[in-house]
């Protein structure tokens, strides 16, 4: 079972099966947008409520929060922004490249390990 935000859950349920999504639906599902991007909002919202309430200790809390958060979204981007700009076949061929020298290997996508080549 996956977790799905509302807004892309509506937008799925109100098109046929097989139908291409309309910008509009985009738009409404707010695509493309990373999850990191959501869950940086919930922070920055409990943070006002904290300094609306004078709560010290969890402003401090939320502070450290949102930092971790704007650095894992800032590698997000960059990564999907290599992602975009990279030719396919070269991606494909890199992510089988790590895959191959990983420790295990032998059990990621059905990529054969070293022994199972021979």
């Amino acid at each position: 079972m996956v977790l799905v935000p509302e807004r892309i859950y509506r937008v799925f349920q109100e098109r046929q099966p097989g139908e291409r999504l309309t910008p509009a639906q985009l738009d409404a599902m707010r695509f493309p947008r990373l999850p990191d991007e959501d869950e940086l909002e919930a922070a920055y919202v409990e943070q006002r409520v904290a300094a609306h309430t004078g709560d010290k200790r969890r402003l401090t809390e939320l502070h450290q929060n949102i930092e971790q958060l704007q650095q894992r979204l800032e590698s997000a981007r960059r990564a999907l922004d290599f992602w975009q700009r990279t030719d396919p076949a070269e991606l494909e061929e890199r992510i089988a490249w790590e895959l191959t020298r990983a420790p295990h290997a032998d059990v990621l996508v059905g990529i054969p390990g070293e022994a199972d080549r021979a």
